[in-house]
């Protein structure tokens, strides 16, 4: 029985020990799955081809130091570890070790792709609009060439402003693509819009891009020089006054941006007429009501987008431009009240015309209205103005008659009617002997040719005869074109051809010949 109970207690023994024994089976597996460089932003993978492993990175790559990224077998260990910089210019060994303790070994082979380059002088190619807009401070734009010899470090390329200040950015050379002959750049933190070209100098070799326009940067205004080419000094405050602009602003933005013009605390907006590109037109405000001094001190202000953006108010030349306040004209003094054909009349007073008026002639000319009652009967032209005065001829055409004057200014704002009338004396004008009217017509505004014009045609070539108006009662067309034998004015407003097709006045051509001044009358008919 003793012996039977020692068996039992050393069969339970030896159970006991194998149970505590038993241990987890450790991996063998010590692979690398992976192999992955990143350059430049681009992740590049490799061939991994039983122990050995290959990379080809872009040309010009730094070997000998990149930082891979590896992946390999669970519970395994790598050395050298992931994310490690090593000399890749010359073979590198990897060591993978496995939860066992064995090992394998790999080899790592990296080369970089030669791309041939053509042996020609270099050429910065197009530098397209989407290259570049829509392109804040920071971000990276590119542009092309025709070959790219050269390595990343070889280049430095400027942004160069194209216009006055010529602003110049050293800029980033964030990479090079040789295979596509492409140079990644990034943009200064903060620029201001406009028109740009690219300077990059390839080692010794210095070439420069077209233009090109960047435009999410800081807003910049460049006001036009619309008056015979000359910088606009003076606006007027009308709706009639309008001014011609470049500004350079996020194209999507411009529609939705309101402007302004600011006095002190004031802000007066501004009506954009018509939009092209960064090319945008504006109508003047109308005078305040109350207290405006007008000045030279305004500023312009863009509303709209993340901020209030405020701009200085200056022509080409960095001049402030004048804001002037336009008033209702007063009449002061008559020279005469009796006159006849022939005869000038010179009236003063006040707020006549605007100098910086003179180029639209929709706005051109201030008249003199001769009324009876409230009827206009005749419109006469100025021969001479400025702010406080101006000359008016009396034509043959206006009638004989007592009348009151009424100034219509440059801007077509009315005084009051004078308190002393004028008396026309009718006399009669002196006949052409030589050229004469023998067609006059309005032509209809549906022609092929000359439409919404006027065709005057003589009885003689013109020859050396100046022509100086073709006048209507109340219009008055100058700058005619030139035939050999006819006249055209410009193409008429809407009014102004409403006027002729509708009334169909008589009217004359004012003609200097020989050192005389003669009319040549017509009656008016409708053209086809």
């Amino acid at each position: 029985m003793k012996k039977i109970y020692a068996l039992c207690v050393l069969f339970l023994a030896l159970a006991c020990k194998k149970d505590n024994d038993e241990t987890p089976l450790l991996s063998s597996e010590k692979n690398i799955l992976s192999f992955t460089f990143t350059v430049e932003g681009t992740t590049y993978s490799s061939t991994i081809s039983n122990t050995t492993i290959t990379a080809q990175l872009p040309e010009d790559t730094n070997l000998t130091s990149l930082t891979p990224t590896i992946t390999f077998s669970k519970g395994a260990t790598v050395t050298p570890n992931s994310g490690v910089a090593q000399d890749f210019s010359k073979e590198v060994s990897y060591t993978v070790t496995a939860e066992d303790k064995s090992t394998k070994i790999y080899k790592v082979l990296v080369t970089t792709e030669k791309t041939p380059q053509p042996n020609e002088p270099i050429e910065i190619g197009h530098v397209p609009n989407e290259y570049t807009t829509n392109k804040a401070g920071g971000e990276v734009v590119y542009f092309d060439v025709n070959t790219l010899p050269v390595k990343k470090e070889q280049i430095k390329v400027e942004l160069v402003k194209r216009r006055p200040p010529f602003d110049v950015y050293p800029l980033k050379v964030q990479k090079i693509d040789k295979k596509e002959r492409r140079v990644y750049v990034v943009l200064p933190d903060s620029y201001k819009n406009g028109e740009y070209y690219f300077k990059a100098t390839f080692d010794k070799e210095e070439v420069e891009s077209g233009v090109f326009t960047l435009d999410s940067g800081e807003i910049v205004l460049n006001v036009l020089d619309v008056i015979r080419f000359e910088p606009v000094t003076s606006l007027a405050t009308t709706e009639l006054q309008t001014f011609k602009t470049v500004v350079y602003a996020n194209t999507e933005a411009l529609k939705k941006y309101t402007y302004y013009l600011r006095k002190g605390t004031h802000d007066y907006q501004l009506t954009v007429s018509d939009i092209s590109n960064y090319n945008l037109e504006f109508k003047m405000f109308n005078t305040p009501s109350g207290a405006f001094s007008g000045g030279n001190d305004f500023k312009f202000v863009v509303k709209g987008g993340a901020k209030e953006q405020v701009l200085p108010f200056v022509n080409s030349e960095k001049q402030p431009i004048t804001i002037e306040p336009v008033r209702t004209p007063i009449i002061k003094a008559l020279s005469k009240t009796t006159l006849k054909a022939g005869d000038e009349l010179t009236v003063t007073g006040e707020y006549f015309a605007y100098t910086g008026m003179n180029f639209d002639r929709n706005y051109r000319f201030c008249t003199l209205l001769l009324m009876q009652g409230n009827e206009v009967k005749a419109t006469l032209y100025p021969s001479f103005k400025t702010p406080t005065e101006a000359a008016f001829k009396v034509e043959n055409e206006v009638p004989a008659g007592k009348y009151k004057v009424v100034l219509s200014s440059q801007i077509q704002l009315k005084s009051e009617p004078f308190s002393q009338e004028i008396t026309i004396q009718k006399t009669t004008a002196t006949s052409s002997t030589r050229l004469k009217v023998t067609k006059a017509e309005v032509i209809d505004e549906n022609a092929t040719f000359f439409r919404k014009q006027v065709m005057i045609t003589f009885n003689e070539t013109i020859d050396s005869a100046r022509i100086e108006a073709i006048v209507f009662p109340k219009l008055r067309i100058e700058n005619t074109i030139r035939y050999p034998k006819d006249i055209s004015s410009h193409t008429l407003s809407d009014n102004e051809y409403n006027y002729l097709v509708n009334n169909l006045p008589k009217g004359y051509v004012i003609i200097k010949e020989n050192g005389k001044e003669y009319q040549a009358e017509f009656s008016l008919v409708k053209g086809n």
